[in-house]
């Protein structure tokens, strides 16, 4: 392998309209053409994508695997590269951002794991300055050195902090450093030999291949860099279901339920198999881990949904009385963290769980659509 070569996997499943604007966005990096390849994967064929990749000499995969980790690896079998990175067939790279990445791993000889922060943009390109969209960014909230936009540390280090502190190191980077440190696959690039320790693992996971790429770089060894120079443009838009999920949930109609559930019955099996790996994380006695919690949150997700099949769900995405007892110990264990960093949405997302998962606990056992109204009537207060 090419130790100083990038490999760009850019993937598209049954997306047309973005793509090409994405391989335009490749065309103008400023980092020389020699220095990096570009492997495009999609299930379909498309005029004005298929040019632009065949004048260029990129790579063209064919691949119908809806589960995105293996759909991710067919691009990833044709690599040379020594350091990996991904776009999103509805984002776009600013110009300079695989000279940036260059750059960084050079710098730190022993740097796995990178990941910038965002633009947004919507459907047409355009910037959003929103709030609402805007909190979607990452951001570096540094204690340690405050202002700096830059932020680098070991692994071995972050763990040393971890366990000082009696908290998951995953938690202390969430808390103290940036809460979105693995949000958005077109914003991450890192080592092939991370990727090559995981590979069977990653032909398990459906959705959320960021967060996977996050969690096997943390269990690893090395420095991790996060930054938050806006070096990828994220689109929002109405075929994305993360813009779906956040900005449209006043639609409670069918395909809204629907929709939700699916995704959150294949996220839930992907934190299973994330946390299997971050085991190794937890090896010290720590009070509660916010990776656990977020996984739980995804069970109360599911138990909105209208459909009667919900009770034939398997155990283990059930809300348990375990659960409860966990979450009622540790909500007030992270508001008590989120004051002291003055995170107001996230200590204000704390306070509404409580009678969330209490009430779709109760729902879960009774099957009472009286208690499904009282919740869709208790979020509207928090809208």
């Amino acid at each position: 392998m090419d130790k100083n070569l990038i490999s760009v996997i850019v993937t598209a499943y049954n997306r047309r309209k973005y793509l090409p604007f994405a391989l335009k966005s490749l065309e103008k990096q400023t980092l020389p053409k020699e220095m990096f390849e570009v492997i495009v994967v999609k299930n379909f064929e498309d005029q004005i994508s298929d040019e632009i990749i065949r004048k260029n000499g990129w790579k063209d995969v064919y691949s119908d695997n809806p589960s995105f980790g293996r759909f991710f690896l067919e691009g990833f079998k044709k690599t040379l590269g020594n350091i990996i990175t991904v776009l999103d067939d509805d984002d776009m790279y600013r110009e300079d951002r695989l000279a940036k990445i260059y750059e960084t791993f050079n710098k730190y000889n022993d740097l796995i794991y990178f990941h910038n922060s965002m633009a947004i943009m919507d459907e047409n390109g355009n910037k959003l300055e929103n709030p609402v969209y805007q909190n979607l960014k990452p951001k570096i909230k540094n204690i340690l050195i405050p202002n700096n936009k830059n932020f680098i540390i070991k692994i071995s280090s972050l763990k040393n902090i971890a366990k000082f502190a009696r908290m998951n190191p995953y938690d202390v980077l969430f808390f103290y450093i940036t809460d979105k440190g693995y949000y958005n696959n077109s914003s991450i690039a890192i080592k092939r030999d991370i990727i090559n320790k995981y590979i069977e693992l990653f032909k398990k996971i459906i959705i959320a291949l960021d967060k996977f790429f996050y969690t096997i770089s943390l269990v690893s060894e090395g420095s991790i860099f996060f930054t938050d120079d806006e070096l990828t443009y994220y689109r929002v838009h109405k075929e994305s279901y993360s813009t779906f999920h956040r900005f449209n949930q006043k639609h409670h109609n069918k395909l809204y339920y629907y929709k939700i559930t699916l995704r959150a019955l294949e996220y839930a099996n992907d934190l299973k198999i994330l946390s299997e790996i971050t085991q190794s994380l937890n090896k010290q006695q720590v009070p509660c881990n916010f990776d656990k919690l977020q996984a739980l949150n995804t069970k109360n997700e599911l138990h909105w949904s209208p459909y009667k099949e919900i009770k034939y769900l398997p155990k283990e995405f059930k809300l348990s009385i375990n659960d409860l007892n966990y979450l009622l110990r540790c909500l007030p264990h992270y508001y008590s963290i989120s004051k002291q960093i003055k995170d107001k949405d996230f200590q204000k997302w704390l306070i509404k769980s409580v009678p969330y998962f209490i009430l779709s606990y109760i729902m879960q056992i009774t099957g009472s659509e009286i208690i499904r109204e009282i919740y869709f009537k208790f979020s509207k207060t928090f809208k």
